[in-house]
């Protein structure tokens, strides 16, 4: 497009009360993260379900980062979860090991406006005072 007709189609939009996106979408409207924790408690791969509908920005991948996660007691090597989420009456997607600190995760595809609610477990039992929380973010 050249600048006259950038110039022209910024000038009409706003004239008629429209707001323009020439670019595309803006950090406003693309997603942001949001902060995640919670304990695993389950044994056995036993899931818990949040009781957090969240609600998808834009055509793109929810992202997660930890910066802390379950540990086992013996050591500070730490265990990970297992995570999925929850799509109400669709049900629940492919379940993923998240087990490293610090690491951005590429998750799940959703499309703009799409209900999920997360899910996650322990990725082994740990039953001799193990630390069992989780702290993080997620882009949605």
């Amino acid at each position: 497009m050249t600048r006259f007709r950038r110039i022209a189609a910024t000038t009409l939009a706003t004239l008629i009360g429209v707001t323009a996106s020439l670019a595309g979408p803006t950090a406003a409207n693309a997603g942001s993260w949001h902060s995640i924790e919670g304990e695993t408690y389950s044994t056995g791969g036993k899931f818990y379900l949040s009781s957090t509908w969240r609600y998808k920005v834009l055509d793109n991948y929810v992202f997660i980062k930890f910066s802390k996660l379950p540990q086992y007691s013996s050591s500070s090597t730490v265990d990970g979860v297992k995570w999925r989420f929850y799509f109400g009456s669709d049900g629940y997607s492919t379940k993923y090991t998240l087990d490293e600190l610090s690491t951005q995760y590429r998750i799940k595809y959703m499309t703009d406006g799409t209900a999920f609610k997360n899910s996650f477990a322990r990725v082994t039992t740990c039953t001799d005072d193990c630390s069992h929380t989780f702290v993080g973010t997620e882009h949605y």
